[in-house]
């Protein structure tokens, strides 16, 4: 006669090393842990005349904020950490000329 073994019967080494590789098997799972392969991805580029005009409205938007110490009139331009320390020198640069910037070269 055979006798089945479920959990609640286990002895207690047992019944730790199903627990363990039950939330071992649960952890990997719910991880999250995926693999993007972003080299097989083809993504639309830009032509030479776009890219031209995008550097265009950058240069244009980016110089008019530093002849104003103005951070608004670049910020559809500029995001991020670039964002970040290009606003922070134009609030500072804001506070010590108020009228602009006097130094400005585009």
């Amino acid at each position: 006669m055979s006798r089945d073994r479920d959990p609640l019967t286990l002895r207690r080494p047992a019944r730790s090393a199903l627990i363990a590789a039950s939330v071992t098997a649960l952890s990997l799972t719910a991880s999250g842990c995926v693999v993007v392969h972003g080299e097989r991805e083809i993504l639309p580029s830009t032509t030479r005349a776009e890219a031209a005009k995008a550097l265009q409205e950058f240069t244009t938007a980016y110089n008019e904020a530093d002849q104003n110490y103005d951070a608004s009139l670049d910020a559809d331009h500029t995001t991020g950490a670039l964002a970040d320390i290009d606003s922070a020198r134009l609030k500072a640069g804001k506070a010590n000329n108020p009228d602009g910037n006097p130094n400005h070269t585009p």
